[in-house]
């Protein structure tokens, strides 16, 4: 399975300042540990 926000990421480090992005991917990392949780 593809990595969950690789696309996504791309895109957010072409179009945002850099606290932005480092702020998305922290949001990004908690929702894939959340989705984990839930799939177990």
């Amino acid at each position: 399975m593809e990595h969950f926000g690789l696309r996504k990421n791309t895109w957010l480090k072409q179009n945002f300042n850099i606290d932005n992005f480092i702020k998305i991917e922290i949001i990004d990392n908690v929702v894939e540990l959340v989705t984990k949780k839930q799939q177990q």
